[in-house]
């Protein structure tokens, strides 16, 4: 069950992840920043299905591409802490800020909680809610013996 890691995605500095089952192919993706479109590519290539969206905190550079995957795979489920549902509410209101026009994210179709788990076809991703940054911050956790860690870069580059 690999993790990648896509670093410096947005010129933010933003990392995005993958977390997917080798067996089934079911994937989840972490934090879809502006400019990930370019990991969808990845995605299909490797034959991966995105079950589910993740976020970590609702800062509009951690759910800009929600809308986006949401759109390539309507059955994905968006996953984000409901503490934090009004920061994603105001998504466009802060791309403005910074003259960015995303698409507005899609409301959560299941809230994350601290103590649970989201299940990546076998592996078992356990949800640990860790406010501070924002009032919804949450992390996640996959066992040590369960990941094997892969970092990419050079994808995502134009």
């Amino acid at each position: 069950m690999p993790v990648r890691s896509f670093h410096g995605v947005s010129p933010l500095d933003n990392n995005v992840y993958l977390i997917y089952d080798e067996t089934t192919r079911l994937t989840a993706i972490v934090d879809p920043t502006l400019f990930s479109e370019k990991i969808w590519k990845f995605v299909q290539d490797e034959g991966l299905v995105l079950q589910y969206i993740l976020n970590t905190h609702g800062h509009f550079d951690h759910v800009y591409n929600n809308a986006y995957f949401k759109q390539q795979a309507p059955d994905a489920k968006l996953l984000y802490h409901p503490d934090d549902e009004e920061i994603v509410g105001g998504l466009v209101q802060s791309a403005a800020r910074w003259d960015l026009h995303p698409d507005p994210s899609p409301p959560a179709d299941a809230p994350l909680a601290g103590g649970t788990s989201v299940m990546v076809g076998g592996l078992e991703v356990k949800v640990m809610y860790t406010p501070g940054h924002t009032p919804g911050g949450c992390s996640f956790w996959v066992p040590q013996d369960a990941a094997r860690s892969e970092e990419h870069t050079s994808e995502l580059q134009s």
